[in-house]
């Protein structure tokens, strides 16, 4: 078998905010399900700190994204965290994943102000109403609404790249709604088609993962309250990657960190009670 494995850059190249962890979804394939006892908003003091002390590292942040598993518009003060975001971090590409459900044209008006936002990912993981209102948990008629915000979108800041995703599990759904899923939205977005990835899951699993997970050497997750992580399917922080104690880049080539990809780069992600059960590489 052909080896995989990973350099660690000097610093993250994805900062993830977990400004709320809320949803006004229920998503049956989102991995908030195994940490609904987490429930909490970071308050503006630690945004701010957080951002000042990603602007003194020695190259820009490649990419930001506002929230990690929630729903940004919960905020009433989303705007105030996107503007700082803006003005903090100017070369920063903003990043905003969202079900859409609250962007009216009034919200979508001050989003499209904001001059560093480059992309926004629209998840709806169907084509069909009642696919939609069985796996999203919200009316079907939020997607003929998120319709109507891209299409709004490409006329008003045509640079923004706009994707709509799906995660698909053939459990679910069928080829065919995919399918059409695909062909609706190509021509004014770009769809994504994800296969649903297992972690901390009572489904079983597809298959046994031995690879290092590519997440660990490039993305940084902040939480409301100050613990940090990385792994895209943890959104219950069990991995313990430090705390805020300790500046950003120094927990970021800690001890903790490089232990942790040490034991993936090894093909030894096995010995780890999360990633034993996780299907992403």
């Amino acid at each position: 078998m052909q080896q995989v494995k990973y350099n660690t850059p000097s610093q993250p190249r994805q900062v993830r905010l977990d400004t709320i962890a809320a949803c006004n979804a229920s998503c049956v394939f989102c991995h908030i399900s195994a940490a609904k006892e987490r429930q909490g908003r970071m308050d503006m003091a630690l945004i701010d700190r957080v951002l000042t002390e990603i602007a003194s590292w020695p190259q820009p942040l490649e990419e930001i994204v506002p929230i990690d598993y929630g729903e940004l518009w919960l905020r009433d003060d989303w705007y105030d965290i996107l503007k700082l975001i803006e003005t903090k971090l100017p070369a920063t590409k903003l990043v905003i994943p969202t079900n859409g459900s609250r962007l009216d044209f009034k919200a979508l008006k001050m989003l499209l102000s904001i001059r560093t936002l480059t992309v926004v990912n629209f998840s709806l993981n169907a084509y069909f109403n009642e696919s939609y209102e069985t796996l999203v948990g919200l009316p079907a008629e939020t997607m003929t609404k998120v319709r109507r915000v891209v299409e709004r979108i490409r006329i008003e800041r045509p640079g923004v790249t706009v994707w709509v995703s799906m995660v698909y599990n053939s459990l679910f759904m069928s080829e065919i709604e995919k399918d059409r899923f695909v062909d609706y939205w190509k021509g004014i977005a770009f769809p994504q088609v994800n296969q649903v990835t297992f972690c901390n899951s009572k489904e079983k699993l597809w298959r046994l993962v031995v690879f290092p997970c590519r997440s660990i050497f490039s993305d940084m997750v902040i939480g409301y309250d100050g613990k940090i992580g990385s792994c895209c399917f943890d959104p219950g922080f069990l991995i313990d990657l430090g705390t805020l104690d300790d500046s950003l880049l120094e927990i970021w080539q800690g001890p903790k960190f490089q232990e942790f990809r040490r034991l993936h780069n090894e093909y030894k992600r096995g010995e780890h009670p999360l990633c034993s059960q996780c299907s992403f590489a």
